[in-house]
């Protein structure tokens, strides 16, 4: 992995040829995961002559853990460090590939990075792919914002995290672990569970920090800025966005601001990158990619692609 230097180290990691991309690809990743779970499908895209990379923001992956600071953000601000992290990556990479178009990819935590990124700096990318995402302006998130203001900021939060996160295996027949939620495929989840940086302890402060970047986003979006083409998709069985209805009232947002479409894929959870037919989502964003960009990769026509 590489390193931006800053404050802290933030790694992060690099797939695809370095020379003349077609598209770059800039992935944010989710809460409780790290940027190399995203490596079967970066070299997917690869393979089409895409160049992805993403970080490992704090809190997460080695960036996290050589900060000694696993599932927290940091003492002040920490949402919008986190913001501000990922605009230095994308500069440094804008600077190196200046004659490519920019894609953002954002899943779960990191669509809700993405949405406020987008808002935020709306001329930084060319398109925009918003996965697995929910509500920003939830009002238990004024409660939550309260009660954390009284927690220890790098205690584990059993509390919010329970009331975040304890329902959703709530519609899943026989649940075989309580993160069956992510994905219908059991190797899936079983190496989620097996994997040092997933499924990490997370703090009262990172979600004071969530929960006042949620704030930001709702006031954002009720005018949103960007003019990018924007994809909203997700899986219609995952509860973070209450089965395709949060996804839904999130694009109509954007509707009238940019070109925008939403795809949600039957009976696909979570992580629609590790579903039993995860192909099929790889192949339905290399083809978005392709149409929006009118970019034929290494030959491959988007009609090839339906």
């Amino acid at each position: 992995m590489d390193i931006l230097k800053k404050d802290i180290d933030i790694y992060y990691e690099t797939w695809g040829n370095t020379e003349n991309p077609k598209l770059v690809l800039q992935i944010f990743h989710g809460m409780s995961e790290h940027i190399c779970r995203y490596k079967d499908f970066a070299e997917f895209l690869s393979s089409y002559g895409i160049l992805v990379y993403g970080m490992n923001v704090r809190g997460h992956g080695q960036t996290g853990s050589n900060a000694d600071s696993l599932g927290y953000f940091a003492d002040e601000d920490g949402w919008n460090k986190v913001l501000k992290d990922q605009k230095d990556l994308h500069d440094l990479f804008r600077i190196k590939y200046s004659g490519s178009p920019f894609c953002l990819l954002g899943h779960s935590m990191g669509s809700y990075f993405a949405r406020h990124y987008i808002n935020k700096y709306p001329a930084d990318f060319d398109s925009c792919i918003i996965m697995g995402t929910g509500k920003a302006n939830d009002p238990a998130y004024g409660l939550a914002r309260l009660v954390l203001k009284f927690l220890n900021k790098k205690s584990p939060s059993k509390l919010i995290h329970s009331l975040a996160f304890g329902g959703f295996n709530k519609g899943i027949k026989k649940p075989q672990t309580p993160l069956d939620w992510l994905s219908a495929d059991e190797n899936q989840v079983q190496r989620y569970i097996e994997d040092p940086f997933c499924n990490i302890p997370i703090t009262n402060g990172f979600y004071s920090d969530f929960m006042n970047g949620m704030k930001e986003i709702s006031g954002l979006e009720t005018s949103p800025s960007v003019t990018a083409p924007c994809l909203f998709v997700s899986g219609e069985s995952d509860p973070v966005g209450n089965l395709g209805k949060a996804v839904e009232e999130v694009y109509k947002n954007y509707v009238n601001a940019t070109d925008a479409e939403l795809k949600l894929f039957p009976n696909m959870r979570h992580e629609i990158l590790n579903e039993k037919k995860n192909y099929t989502v790889y192949e339905f964003i290399l083809k978005w990619i392709c149409s929006t960009h009118g970019i034929n990769f290494l030959g491959c026509a988007p009609a090839a692609l339906s």
